[in-house]
């Protein structure tokens, strides 16, 4: 048995949580409207207006002008998000992280613990509402696929059990874009040979499939009938940390953007300490105005100081950008990651010994007052 979660319009969720204003009201966490920015995340009450996920913020204004746009706080969603998985890993033996507001539990075994999986679903939900102040959606299944369409279709705040055995049935009538995966491309493709449903899939010929979408279309009759083996993985220790933004309007002034590549530095450098790893690579990508896209990295000496790392994106960015160019997006990374306890050297090195401290002191205050709460001097806005 496998549930999937959802944690309900979680970004707005979490701004509701740090301001109880905002609950009944149309938000919209995402882009500046006067800029080109885009819509990460809405309200059910802004949906009502049509707007959707990745929609144009100027959109999405000229929809419903009196929205609460907000900007987006990681750092809070990361959080909560993080006490959300603290919980689940409670309930189940086994939990994948499949992104910052969705989980997998594998309940495989907890018959006797769990002895009705629709108060099973019930438990998890009251709990993330009234202890968490978060609204989700469950459902539970044979599989991870029917298991996802499941919650889909029970949104919002809602929980569905389907049974084993009934898989197919439940699939049946739902339209072809249920299935995650299915663009409009292979949908407008199937409605032309008069498959409108996913059930009409499952009872299609494998050789029709085939000849139609290719190999692929074996694998989609099998899903289509809620065949899925995937199982729940839990979370391996990544093998590179990134993070990266696009801006609202190109941008090629130096300090801003040294700006940026600091504030990046000091949340992946924080990341690699939480799993006690220091990084050997260091890359810096940029993407121009006509959306090419281009990375240069540097070798170094294993490390998880984010004044070292700054100190190599900074040679990276004055090297690659030249005079009047802009950039569309900006982003680094560090891989090539290795255990801390592999870097450790015979003789004592004072100075890496003091930065070291001095990370696990700042990491120690974020901890408890959160990541906002210290920062170095270069990643604070060049007019502060």
């Amino acid at each position: 048995m496998i549930a999937h979660l959802d944690l309900d319009c979680f970004f707005v969720s979490c701004e509701r949580i740090k301001n109880p204003f905002l609950i009944g009201k149309p938000v919209i966490v995402g882009g500046n409207p006067k800029g080109r920015g885009v819509v990460s995340a809405a309200s059910y009450e802004a949906r009502r207006y049509g707007i959707r996920s990745a929609m144009p913020a100027a959109r999405a204004r000229a929809l419903c002008p009196h929205a609460i746009f907000l900007k987006p706080d990681f750092t809070c969603y990361s959080e909560h998000s993080s006490k959300v998985e603290k919980y689940l890993k409670k309930m189940a033996p086994v939990l994948e992280r499949a992104s910052i507001d969705e989980f997998y539990l594998d309940l495989s075994g907890c018959e006797k613990i769990y002895r009705d999986w629709t108060l099973f679903g019930l438990l998890v939900k009251d709990h993330l509402k009234n202890e968490l102040k978060l609204p989700a959606t469950i459902a539970i299944s044979s599989s991870k696929l029917v298991s996802k369409i499941a919650a889909g279709e029970a949104k919002p705040d809602g929980c569905r059990y389907v049974r084993v055995g009934e898989e197919a049935a439940f699939l049946a009538p739902l339209p072809i874009r249920a299935m995650p995966g299915i663009g409009k491309v292979t949908e407008q493709a199937l409605k032309k040979m008069g498959i409108h449903t996913l059930g009409e899939v499952a009872s299609s010929s494998r050789e029709f499939l085939e000849s139609s979408l290719g190999v692929w279309g074996r694998s989609f009759k099998h899903l289509a009938m809620g065949i899925d083996p995937s199982p729940v993985v839990m979370a391996e220790k990544p093998k590179s940390i990134s993070r990266e933004t696009t801006f609202e309007r190109d941008e090629g002034e130096i300090n801003y953007l040294l700006t940026l590549l600091s504030s990046f530095a000091e949340e992946c450098c924080a990341e690699l300490r939480h799993y006690a790893f220091k990084a050997k690579t260091v890359t810096v990508k940029f993407r121009t105005p006509d959306f090419k896209t281009f990375e240069r990295s540097k070798t170094i000496s294993p490390t998880s100081d984010e004044s070292e790392v700054y100190e190599v994106l900074t040679q990276i960015l004055k090297r690659n950008l030249t005079p009047g160019m802009k950039l569309r997006l900006i982003g680094m990374g560090v891989s090539q990651l290795i255990e801390a306890e592999d870097t450790r050297e015979l003789f004592v090195d004072e100075e890496r010994l003091r930065k070291e401290q001095v990370a696990k002191r700042i990491d120690q205050i974020r901890s408890r007052f959160g990541f906002e709460a210290i920062h170095f001097g270069s990643s604070l806005p060049p007019e502060s």
